[in-house]
């Protein structure tokens, strides 16, 4: 049944069936009753009433009370300063008919852009905004204690630390400030800007442009469920293969990378004025020369490229490609089958054990001042004629360990080789 008011002040009294209810203007009192209603306010500061059954409620322009009442009812978002309540049952807030951004606050307050109002949320699970505009966001920073798990691919809010709230579903939204405590957020495929704020959060990355600002607190950005490898750039970029997007890194210190995909690298190829440390074994780099910068723990990496100054860098158990660049820089390999580039400058290529044996030397060249440095402890050695090389193959009493791809011209144990 359709009930109609008037542009004065009515009082709007449904069925028990399936009613469409318009108050038109005035300020107006709607009550649904049973059945699956429509309930319309219209202009005016009305007060709209479900009923039992699951309605939809638009309350229209000005400052609107929306009660659901029992069932799975939708409130829908207008301009003003409205309450939605949706009483009994799981309720939704819909707001993809505003043309504009919306912000979900602490304590149930959700404020829409373009000076369009603040509404007071209760009873709500499930919030839906305009995936057709840009920012609209998740903003628990002003929250006095609790934390937040923020997942925007699965589409999920919860709130800890404060009985009663949550959890939610939070539809369309791009970009998450979090609490002072110790949050986790988790962003989708949109260009998100995401905020830790205070404590020891921790972010996922996930495709597209987004930005990752930890705040205070040692943070976290973990890439470990992206089926890609990662790039670790200079400045705080970190880019994602596939096509996914590039990333701005913010006030982070960890970063962590998928596992089970090969060449995840750090690049500090055009960095400029700054050196680096990296020990791939301890999960470690230092940027030296930049003040602010670091230092980081990264995890599951397996390639690093140097800056043009002097570099140490130091691989793990997998099969690593480090390369120096310019600059007189130190390369361990540690275990596994290594592929070591120095670059330009007179670089240093480490061997602790001969256990670490297997590593490829690119570019070995005497004349840059390049030394492969090999220790007595850790190979048991004492003397250079211990060792011998033929054609590019480097051998300590019988078993090589090295291979030097260019096969330099004149290479000489007792000139080339350093035992420390």
């Amino acid at each position: 049944m359709a009930i109609n008011g008037t542009n004065g002040n009515d009082i709007l009294i449904g069925t028990n069936g399936k009613d469409t209810l318009n108050g038109l203007g005035g300020n107006d009192i709607i009550f649904g009753l049973g059945g699956k209603d429509k309930i319309n306010g219209g202009s005016g500061n009305d007060i709209l009433n479900g009923g039992t059954g699951d309605d939809t409620l638009n309350g229209g322009s000005g400052n609107d009370i929306l009660n659901g009442d029992t069932g799975n009812d939708t409130l829908l978002g207008s301009s003003g300063n409205d309450t939605l309540n949706g009483g009994i049952g799981t309720d939704t807030a819909d707001y993809r008919n505003l043309s504009t951004s919306i912000t979900l606050l602490t304590q149930g307050e959700l404020k829409k852009g373009g000076g369009l109002g603040t509404d007071k949320l209760v009873g709500i699970e499930t919030i839906i905004a305009n995936a057709n505009v840009a920012n609209n966001t998740i903003d628990a920073s002003a929250a006095v204690s609790g934390s937040i798990n923020v997942n925007l691919q699965t589409k999920s809010l919860i709130v800890n630390g404060v009985p009663g709230v949550g959890p939610f579903t939070v539809v369309n939204f791009d970009d998450v400030k979090g609490t002072n405590q110790s949050d986790s957020i988790f962003g989708d495929s949109q260009n998100n800007q995401l905020f830790g704020n205070g404590g020891n959060d921790l972010f996922g990355g996930s495709s597209g442009n987004d930005t990752i600002n930890g705040g205070v607190g040692t943070d976290a950005v973990d890439y470990s469920q992206l089926n890609t490898s990662i790039t670790l750039l200079t400045q705080g970029e970190l880019k994602k293969g596939g096509g996914l997007g590039t990333d701005k890194l913010v006030g982070i210190e960890t970063i962590i990378a998928n596992a089970n995909v090969a060449n995840n690298t750090i690049d500090a190829f055009s960095a400029v004025g700054a050196t680096i440390n990296v020990n791939l074994q301890t999960q470690s780099l230092i940027v030296s020369g930049v003040t602010g910068v670091g230092p980081f723990t990264v995890v599951n990496f397996d390639d690093v490229k140097g800056t043009d100054q002097s570099d140490t860098i130091i691989g793990d158990s997998q099969n690593n490609q480090l390369f120096g660049n310019a600059g007189n820089d130190t390369l361990v390999g540690g275990f596994g089958k290594d592929r070591l580039s120095g670059g330009a400058g007179a670089d240093r290529f480490v061997f602790n054990s001969l256990s670490e044996g297997g590593d490829l030397i690119t570019d070995f060249t005497r004349a840059e001042g390049d030394k492969i440095q090999v220790s007595k402890v850790g190979f048991g050695a004492s003397n250079f004629n211990q060792f011998s090389y033929n054609n590019g193959a480097l051998f300590f009493q019988g078993i090589q360990f090295a291979t030097l791809a260019n096969n330099p011209a004149g290479f000489a144990v007792s000139l080339d080789v350093v035992l420390v």
